[in-house]
This record gives C-alpha cells, structure tokens and sequence, in this order.
C-alpha cells in the first residue's frame, strides 16, 4: 500500500452538492401565490449560480423538489420546470421524494392512510414517472450513498418492506465502504429518545435506522424538511439536517424571539437558505454551509480550519433550547421543545474550534452533552468560573475534566492572594492548567473588561507582591484595551510575562467599547474588524497562546455594545466573512509579522518560513492617500500581486501602489494582499480561498 503524503491526505478525494425543499412550482399553476412562485424560483436561480461556480461532482436533492400536492394539476409542470431551470448544471443529480412530492408520512395528526394526503402506491408511481426511483443507491470514489424514501417509513405499504430488504442488503453487501444516508425526513432534531411529532420520523422505525446506522457504521446522514439546520451524532455517524433553498419555515423562526423584517415574517431571508458543499476527505468529510446570501463561495469549517484560530467567547446562550408552536395538523395544541444549533454553525462557518463557555453550562445536562459532542468533534473547552468552585460545582468540574482544556478563574484581585493554596490543590487535582482573570471591582466589576490591565503599572507591581499565588497557577488573562492594537498588547504582555516565566492569555475586547469612545459607528465598526483580523493573525503567529475574542454576538445594551460577527439570529456580518475568509486564505502558520502605520492607516506585513508574504490592509480614522514607500521597503510596494477585500470577498490584481493609488483608498475593509513572488503564489492563495 502507498502512503499518503500530508498534501495529498489535505486534499478532497471529490467533492459533492447537498440540498433540499426547492419547492419549485409551475409559475402559471394555481397551488401558491404568483409572488411566492417568482421569489422561490429566483432564489433557486441564484443558488444555482453557486453550485456551477464550485463544480461538484454531482447534486443530491433531498426531496420536496416541487411544492404541489402528489393530486394536483400543477405537478407535472411543476416537475418539468425544475429540470428546466436545473439543465445548465451538468452534473448528475439524485432525488429523494419529499412529502410535497409523494404525500404525508403517517403521524398522530394523520394516524391512517387517506388517499387525498398521505403517501400512496399511486403518487409513488407519479414520482417515478417525473423524477426517477423512489430509492437508490451509487456509489463514487469508494463511498456509497443510499437514497430512500422517508415518507414510507412504519406506512404499512407494500413498498416499505421493499425498502427495507433493499436497504438492508444494500448495506451489508457495501460492508467496508464509506457510507452516507440521504432521506427527506430527519431521525430526530434534538434527541434520539424526543417524541414522534411531524418532523422526525416516529417509532419503531427510527430504532430500526439508527440500529442500522450503528452496526454498519454509516458515516453521515443527511436530511432536509424542517428548513432548518440541525447537527447532531450517534456515535460516530454525523446527522445533518439542511436548510432549505427557498424558506424558512414560520414556526421554527420563534427560535429567535426577533421581530419580522417584513410582512413575509422573514422567512424569505437569504441568510437562511442555502445548500452544503461536502469535501470528502481520505480521512473524514467536511459539510459546509454556503448560504444564499454569501458574497462568494469561498469558505473554511472547525471540522478543518486551515490554520489556528482564536477562541471565542460564548457569552451569549449557544445551544439553548426553546418551545416553538408547530401549526400542523393536531400539533398546533402541543409544543417541540428545540435546540438552536444556528450559533453552532455560525462557529464552523468561521473555522472556530476553541470556546470559552461559562462553567454553568457543565452544569446544565443539555449543554454538557453538546460539549462533550464538540469535543469529540475536536472543539477544546476553556471553562470559565467565578470565585473558587465550591463541593457541587467541583463535582460537576471533576465529572466533565476530560471535556475540559483549561480553566479560567476570575476573582476581584484583592483577594486573589487568598485563594493561593486552594488554587494549588484544584490545579493538582483537576490536572488542567489554569489561568487567573483579576477583576478590579472599584473600576471593572460592572463591565465586561477584565484581566491585568497592560497600561497599569500597580498591575504590574501586583504581580511582582503575589509571587506565591503565581506559582500555583499556570497563567493570567490580560485585557487588551481599545486603546491597544492586538499585536502591540501582545508584545506589552510577553514584555511583563516573559521575565517572570508564566503564561499568558489575550483578552481582545471589543464589547462595550463603542459607548462615547469613537466618533462615528463606521470608525467603530472598522475598529473592531481591524482588532478581529489582528487576533486571526496572533493566533496564527502563536498557536501555543489563547486569544479571546469576546464580540461573537452583536449587543446593544447601553453599556455593552458590540457590532458583532453574527446578529442576533445568528446571520453572518462582516466580522463573519472577515474571520472565514482570513482562514481560508492565510498560511497556517507564520514566521514574522510587522506592523507598519501610514497616514493613519495600519499595514501588517505577514511573512512565513519560505520567505512569502502577505499584507493585512487596515482601515483607520482619516485616512489619506500617501505614498506607501514611507513606510515599507520599496520592492513590496512594487510587487505584483492580487487584493481580497476580507468583507465583500471582491478581488482585483495589480501591484500594491496601484491598488492605494488608485480609488480604493481611503479603505472601506480590511484588504489582504497576496505577493505573487515566492513559492506562494497570489494565484494559488486565492485558488486555495475555497472557491
């Protein structure tokens, strides 16, 4: 057997479209409203732009193609306008039938077949005719996908027990292959053991797939229905439930408690929408998320970050579970009590594999199972706590230690001395580094400023007082202020740290920053992208360190504000397309980083092991064009390269004088500029962006 080389292990065997609920209907039909037609088909349209930028290999539809009813008028028409708007992308497809495309699943609303909603023998027969088998199987590159028909599932038909020899055998005779499951409806949202209700599919058949699952070690199983994205695990079998392309579905929009956009309630939001783009992998396989409204399509997953990424800070509730109405049917007297997973794909879209959680969250059960998933998935846990923990809470902390990667406690600093020896005996027992976060209380305890403060020299000569206390622990947070660049408080912390042997852990703050401190919200909102960027870049220079971003979630809460990454329903902003495009394009790794200040501007010149270099273009206030050879030497300024504006996803090539000289300046984002000398070319930097 050859032996894979670490490039060649880095690359996708191939890669694959996923998606589902297209809903397309016949424009002229008379099943749905001529505004939702056009609006559904446009998006489609769009979408579609997408996929035939990535190229996959081939598409999986997971069902609800059309939006007629199996008995209406529209279905044939409705079936003929999607391969019409689908026929420029030549690519194989494969279609799962939804319950749009051959009737309802049995559930408690609609305990027995009825002719005029249910699946039926006939409209199975209706689909075949329109769209192909109502089950299947192929098989690509040694992986082999299994395609069925959900609605099927405990109907008593003739079809189901067809459905089960075959799919049993099927498994058994790809014994030894990787294997995915497509079905339109998802096993579950939330729990393995959550009652039947209309958008899981009920008992005994869902024991009897995920004993299947289980015994054959399927790798993944992808669903759709719901128009929402779920992720969850049974063992080692990854469960992902997509968005739709065309709308959220209203009920599940209470996830958000927000107010609508519109008169449509926002569930025609773009961000919302969108399809996964898979990377199978020699070794594992990557789902990304590539929403409708993305800017481009280039992108990056925790999964599979292309490099260190900084740890963010889960201040805001991120798997919380709310009760949301469902108006099916009998349903609509009851509730289905819902996990949020949007924040958790908020986190992957931008490469984010290290959080920092509050320490209650071990403590709820629901929560610490999420973690332990995470972790299983290669997310690490700094756990984050008030005080010294006392006997309940260090149960929970001792019975979640191998979920756990650090421990961070903050305590007001002025009895920090006393905690000494208690401190030494929980880091003997816990067996996890642990790190202090002084709280000045006269002056930081009602904000969300804390750790040594590096423009404090009686921090600094505190330090020096509790000698005792720095021996029992491992490191201390430091608060990098908003009036300190992120790469110069790394270099004042490693300046106090680093004659004195201990560790240290950047706090990047951005919250609560913004209150009477800057003129305008665009120069705030270019303040905290500048700092988001240059912690990207100190978590790359200094993989060993945690760097703590703490504007994960946009607040407005007078005191407390922050534009955020995501918003409140958890859409990406710039800071989001800023954090997944600077990992998707940055080496891993670099060797030095300069920072150089130009007529108010901040340029970063990034330089790895072989030489190569890129720049980090920073927006500041008053800018002015100026001539960059000031400041750098003039054979940067000279080369010829290529610009990524890090929030639109906009390119242009050229050299570095050009682009200043030209009209980009003064900077409206935060640009990224690639040399296109070195073994690192401009052209394969941004080839390797995930487009």
């Amino acid at each position: 057997m050859t032996l894979m080389t670490e490039h060649e292990r880095d690359l996708p065997l191939f890669s694959f479209v996923i998606l589902a609920d297209t809903h397309i209907t016949y424009e002229n039909g008379s099943t749905v409203d001529q505004l939702t037609s056009r609006t559904v088909s446009a998006k489609f349209d769009a979408l579609l732009d997408k996929v035939d930028e990535l190229a996959p290999d081939f598409i999986i539809h997971l069902g609800d193609v059309s939006h007629p009813s199996p008995l209406s008028d529209d279905y044939g028409e409705a079936a003929r306008t999607f391969f019409e708007q689908t026929a420029r992308i030549g690519v194989p497809w494969h279609l799962a039938p939804g319950n749009h495309d051959v009737g309802e699943k049995l559930h408690k609303a609609l305990p027995n077949l009825d002719p005029e909603i249910s699946i039926t023998e006939r409209n199975i027969a209706q689909f075949q005719e329109h769209y192909g088998a109502q089950f299947h199987s192929f098989e690509h590159k040694g992986c082999a996908f299994f395609v069925v028909n959900a609605m099927l599932f405990n109907s008593g038909l003739p079809s189901e027990q067809a459905q089960w020899i075959w799919l049993e055998a099927e498994l058994a005779k790809n014994a030894g292959k990787r294997l995915f499951l497509c079905s339109h409806y998802p096993l579950f949202l939330c729990d393995e053991n959550e009652p039947e209700h209309y958008d899981n599919i009920g008992q005994p058949a869902r024991t009897r797939l995920t004993n299947l699952m289980r015994s054959h070690k399927v790798e993944a199983c992808y669903s759709g229905h719901v128009h929402n994205f779920f992720y969850n695990r049974i063992d080692d079998t990854h469960l992902v439930t997509l968005p739709s392309t065309s709308i959220m579905r209203h009920d599940y929009l209470e996830l958000f408690r927000s107010p609508p956009e519109n008169r449509e309630m926002g569930r025609y939001h773009p961000a919302k929408s969108g399809f996964l783009w898979v990377d199978v992998y020699p070794d594992s396989h990557v789902p990304h998320v590539i929403r409708q409204n993305a800017p481009d399509t280039r992108h990056t997953h925790s999964w599979r970050p292309k490099g260190p990424m900084p740890v963010m800070d889960l201040r805001m509730p991120w798997c919380d579970r709310q009760e949301v109405a469902s108006p099916w049917g009998a349903e609509i007297f009851e509730r289905k009590r819902v996990r949020n997973d949007y924040p958790l794909s908020a986190l992957w879209e931008m490469g984010i594999r290290d959080l920092r959680i509050p320490v209650s969250d071990l403590e709820d059960v629901d929560t610490s199972k999420r973690v332990r998933d995470l972790v299983a998935l290669g997310h690490r846990c700094t756990v984050v706590m008030f005080g010294l923990p006392k006997a309940e809470r260090r149960a929970v902390l001792e019975a979640n230690c191998d979920i756990v990667d650090s421990l961070e406690v903050v305590a007001l600093q002025n009895v920090m001395e006393e905690m000494a020896d208690a401190l030494s005996e929980l880091r003997k027992t816990f067996g996890k580094p642990i790190f202090l976060n002084p709280v000045h209380a006269e002056v930081q305890g009602y904000t969300s400023a804390h750790g040594i403060r590096l423009d404090c020299p009686l921090d600094i000569e505190w330090l020096d007082r509790v000698s005792y206390l720095c021996q029992t622990v491992d490191g201390f947070v430091v608060g990098v202020g908003q009036d300190v660049d992120p790469i110069e408080g790394f270099d004042l912390a490693q300046n106090i740290f680093e004659p004195r042997n201990k560790s240290f852990a950047l706090h990047i703050q951005n919250v609560g920053m913004y209150r009477t401190t800057v003129p305008t919200s665009t120069v705030a909102r270019n303040r905290e992208l500048n700092r988001v960027a240059e912690a990207v870049i100190l978590a790359r220079l200094h993989p060993e360190m945690s760097v703590i971003l703490d504007n994960f979630v946009e607040l407005d809460r007078g005191y407390f504000h922050c534009f955020g990454l995501v918003d409140r329903t958890y859409n990406p902003q710039a800071g989001s397309y800023l954090m997944t495009r600077l990992d998707a394009s940055l080496p891993s790794s670099f060797a030095q980083v300069l920072p150089y200040a130009m007529n108010g501007s901040r340029i970063i010149k990034m330089t790895t092991d072989d030489g190569s270099w890129s720049l980090l273009l920073l927006p500041e206030a008053d800018v002015k064009k100026g001539q960059v050879a000031d400041v750098l030497p003039t054979e940067t300024v000279t080369t010829f390269g290529e610009s990524l504006d890090l929030v639109t996803g906009a390119t242009e090539q050229g050299t570095l004088e050009d682009f200043i000289s030209g009209n980009h300046w003064p900077l409206i984002n935060p640009t990224l500029f690639f040399a296109a000398e070195g073994s690192d070319t401009a052209a394969t930097l941004i080839s390797a962006a995930g487009r």
